[in-house]
C-alpha cells in the first residue's frame, strides 16, 4: 500500500508583485512530485496592502468603502469586531499563511500577524521581503532596507514567522550590476524573479518540514544580506 503523502495547505495573500507570471499556478506545478502535497488558496487584487485585501475579502458585501478612513470600524483582526469569527475560520484551515505588503514597516501588519499566530499557533508564516527601487541612491536603498528590516525583526520575534528574503537578491543584484533580471520596468517580477520566489517559497517549506534538507542557493554569486 502506497504511503500518504503530508497534505500542506497554502494560502497566498499579495497584489501583483506576487501573482505576476501565474506564481500560484506555478508554485503548484513545482510541487507536483514532490515527498509532500500542497493545496494552494489566494486572496490577490492589484496595488493592495495585506490590510486591505484581507478586508476586500471579508467585507465582500460592503461596496465603495473608504477602508482607509474608517480602519477602525474594519479591524478584523480584533476580538469582537462583526468579522473577526470569519477571519479566525479562515486563518484556522492553513498551514503556510503567506503576506506579501508594500512595506514592512507597518504597525496594522504586526497586529494581524500577531493575531493570526493568536488564533493558529502552529501556522508557518512567510513574509514577503520588498526591495528598494533602483531610482534610489545605492546609499538610501541600503538605509531603507536596513530600516525595515529592523522595524520587522524587533516587532516579529515568533519562530515560526519567517522571511522571504528576495529583497536581498534584488538589491544585491542592483548593487553589483547596476541591473535587474528580477523585475521588469514597471517593478513587477520577470518569470526569472518569479521564479527565483518560487525557490525562496519552496526552500522554507522543505526547511520547516524536512529537518535534513539543506538550502541551496539560488545564484552563483554570494547573495547580499543586509545585516
Amino acid at each position: 500500500m502506497d504511503s500518504i503523502l503530508p497534505i500542506i495547505k497554502i494560502l497566498l495573500v499579495g497584489n501583483s508583485l506576487t501573482y505576476f507570471n501565474e506564481f500560484a499556478y506555478k508554485l503548484k506545478l513545482e510541487n507536483i512530485n514532490q515527498d509532500f502535497q500542497i493545496t494552494i488558496d489566494t486572496i490577490f487584487a492589484p496595488g493592495e496592502s495585506v490590510e486591505n485585501l484581507f478586508k476586500l475579502f471579508l467585507y465582500t458585501s460592503k461596496k465603495n468603502i473608504d477602508f482607509n478612513a474608517a480602519s477602525g470600524k474594519y479591524s478584523f483582526w480584533v476580538k469582537g469586531n462583526i468579522e473577526f469569527s470569519n477571519f479566525r475560520t479562515l486563518i484556522s484551515k492553513y498551514d503556510i499563511v503567506y503576506l506579501q505588503n508594500q512595506t514592512l514597516v507597518d504597525n496594522n501588519l504586526n497586529k494581524i500577524i500577531e493575531a493570526i499566530i493568536r488564533i493558529n499557533p502552529q501556522v508557518r508564516i512567510f513574509i514577503f521581503q520588498n526591495f528598494i527601487p533602483i531610482s534610489w541612491s545605492e546609499l538610501i536603498r541600503e538605509s531603507k532596507a536596513k530600516e525595515q528590516l529592523k522595524f520587522f525583526n524587533k516587532q516579529v520575534s515568533n519562530r515560526n514567522i519567517s522571511l522571504i528574503r528576495i529583497g536581498d537578491y534584488i538589491n544585491d543584484a542592483y548593487k553589483n550590476d547596476g541591473s535587474n533580471t528580477y523585475l521588469d520596468n514597471n517593478l513587477h517580477l520577470t518569470n526569472e524573479g518569479t521564479n527565483l520566489l518560487i525557490h525562496l517559497f519552496n526552500s522554507k517549506i522543505k526547511e520547516y518540514y524536512f529537518k535534513d534538507y539543506r538550502i541551496i542557493k539560488y545564484i552563483k554569486k554570494p547573495c547580499y544580506l543586509i545585516k
